[in-house]
């Protein structure tokens, strides 16, 4: 089961040095239709690729639901999703997975 919804999520990874990176990652039928990662825009990935980064979301949005702002050193993951009556909404995840 895919617990990652389609829309557009941003998140800061963690790097062993220096600060941390800004990700925005946009899914589409449980696909990566976008994939920014700090100045880098629309980068294009492999299949392998987009699997990795899929995995990775899945495991932070698992862990935020979990463990909630304890493990989170950066702003809190923020999911944008569609909307039909408002359109796109973003919304901060908070601790238990509720949006």
């Amino acid at each position: 089961m895919n617990i990652i919804q389609d829309g557009t999520y941003q998140y800061s990874k963690p790097q062993a040095f220096g600060p941390s990176t800004p990700v925005l990652v946009q899914i589409s039928g449980g696909q990566v239709v976008r994939y920014d990662w700090g100045t880098y825009i629309d980068l294009p990935l492999r299949s392998d690729q987009a699997a990795q980064v899929l995995l990775d979301l899945t495991v932070r949005i698992a862990d935020h639901a979990r463990w909630g702002a304890q493990l989170e050193f950066s702003p809190a993951l923020v999911a944008t999703l569609s909307n039909p009556v408002t359109g796109p909404v973003s919304v901060p995840l908070f601790p238990g997975g509720a949006a």
